[in-house]
């Protein structure tokens, strides 16, 4: 699948028509006109929770109750983009980790990143070599982080994530592997009698 991660709706239509399959939204979907490609094409739309312009830094932005406010903004957006036509089947949530944020409302929205699931979509967690992993482990150099970006994948699959953006493609994927396969092995084991 491709995945065009813009927020212009113009270089969205020209890129979904040379055969995009999934629209990620960087801009919080301010308006419904993204929302309506995706409605026109059948494209899947990644509704991104952000604050403000996209590529600009936002340190300033503090939260009493970042899940909260993911809360009330997937409500938004996800009416905002089935009232201009897209199927809820279209839609994927991403709690826009380091956008935004600082380290304790990314560390939270992981923390509580099961209470997305009330909205019933997939949610996707671009986790690979985040800052938030080089502030924990004191980790300048994002190279070194794949210990990290393998403990928020565990994180997210124990929480029902179901997308991860990571670099280390072979370290996410053998990691997930041996995570479903505990969780298989464990609905395998007989109930004490």
């Amino acid at each position: 699948l491709l995945s065009l991660n813009t927020w212009r709706p113009a270089v969205a239509e020209a890129l979904l028509a040379e055969g995009g399959d999934i629209l990620n939204d960087m801009s919080a979907l301010p308006d419904d006109r993204n929302a309506r490609l995706a409605a026109t094409t059948g494209a899947a739309l990644l509704i991104m929770h952000s604050v403000g312009e996209p590529k600009v830094p936002h340190r300033h932005v503090l939260y009493d109750n970042v899940m909260k406010v993911l809360a009330t903004f997937f409500d938004e957006k996800i009416a905002l983009a089935q009232s201009a036509g897209v199927n809820a089947s279209q839609l994927i949530l991403d709690p826009g980790i380091e956008f935004a944020k600082q380290l304790g409302d990314n560390l939270r929205i992981y923390s509580e990143l099961e209470k997305l699931q009330v909205h019933g979509r997939p949610v996707l967690l671009p986790v690979s070599r985040k800052s938030m992993i080089g502030e924990v482990l004191g980790l300048t150099n994002p190279a070194d982080r794949d210990a990290g970006t393998v403990a928020c994948i565990a994180r997210g699959v124990q929480a029902g994530a179901q997308i991860f953006r990571v670099h280390n493609v072979d370290a996410a994927f053998s990691s997930i592997k041996v995570l479903y396969a505990l969780e298989s092995a464990k609905s395998q084991i007989p109930e004490a009698v």
